[in-house]
């Protein structure tokens, strides 16, 4: 399990999409996929920081 963790959360790190990396990891639940996802933190916080960069390129425009 610690090798296919390691590839789910690299590959959600990288930007995959979701669908694409459940479909690598063989599952054919997305809930099973995202209990592998070690990466949260990461990608929540490149959301976040995706979501403040559209405001202030909205406030610019």
């Amino acid at each position: 399990m610690d090798s296919r963790a390691g590839a789910v959360s690299e590959a959600f790190e990288a930007g995959a999409q979701a669908e694409d990396v459940m479909k690598a990891a063989s599952h054919t639940q997305l809930s099973t996929t995202m209990r592998y996802n070690r990466g949260k933190i990461v990608q929540t916080s490149r959301v976040a920081e995706l979501r403040v960069a559209r405001r202030n390129k909205e406030k610019t425009e």
